[in-house]
């Protein structure tokens, strides 16, 4: 009977203790987890290490890019090593990839849309020192050796009518560069058009306008655009 009051007594202790386990876990080291982590990191009892995280390594096909997986939880961390992104940390943010550091050194992460350099000779000039308070910019170059000779003295002056040939309100499903075209009856190669959303130039072409978001932006975007072309 003894045994069996003992064996209740010890089991009710071991109950006792499970029930305080807490939910944090420490990897490393002999000490107790940091109360305010979920999952605490060291390699030693010492407040310092050398040891450090690895995250996945994956190669990011796109922004939206699922890594084969039917969904992933907002938050998720990888590191991409490939791919059409550039290298660097990534987190889910629940609809696309975004890069840790992007909110500090700027830019959509994708490969090819970075300006490093002005071709030589080629009109512009490159300024700055490429980093967050010195970014790179680019200006016109001065004008060297350019000397004009008129040979006609007489201008006149004739003025220019601009009527309204097209007005419209254009949506479009926003990715940082991308090029929206639509078509515009009556807009020709002189013509000008203007978007009310500030975030967006509009460019003209032959019977169609050339629209991009300056501001990098995913989701739809929606702006009105109004089109002028010179009088006959």
């Amino acid at each position: 009977m003894r045994k069996v009051l003992f064996l209740m007594f010890l089991l009710l202790l071991m109950g006792l203790g499970a029930a305080g386990v807490k939910a944090q876990v420490r990897i490393g080291g002999n000490g107790a987890p940091n109360a305010a982590a979920v999952l605490d990191l060291n390699a030693t009892d010492a407040t310092t290490g050398t040891k450090t995280l690895a995250l996945p390594r994956v190669s990011l096909t796109s922004a939206t890019d699922l890594l084969g997986n039917a969904s992933l939880l907002t938050g998720m961390l990888v590191y991409n090593t490939s791919g059409s992104l550039s290298t660097g940390v990534y987190y889910w943010s629940g609809t696309n990839w975004e890069r840790v550091d992007a909110a500090v050194s700027g830019g959509d992460t994708i490969v090819g849309n970075e300006i490093t350099d002005a071709t030589p000779n080629g009109g512009l000039i490159r300024s700055g020192a490429g980093t967050a308070s010195n970014p790179y910019t680019l200006g016109l170059a001065p004008e060297t050796g350019l000397s004009v000779t008129p040979t006609n003295t007489s201008v006149v002056s004739t003025p220019v009518t601009w009527t309204l040939v097209w007005s419209g309100n254009l949506s479009w499903q926003g990715h940082p560069g991308l090029t929206v075209y639509a078509e515009a009856q009556g807009v020709n190669v002189y013509s000008f058009c203007i978007a009310g959303d500030s975030g967006t130039i509009v460019v003209t072409g032959s019977a169609a306008i050339r629209l991009q978001d300056l501001l990098n932006r995913y989701g739809t975007l929606s702006t009105p655009v109004r089109c002028y072309a010179p009088s006959a």
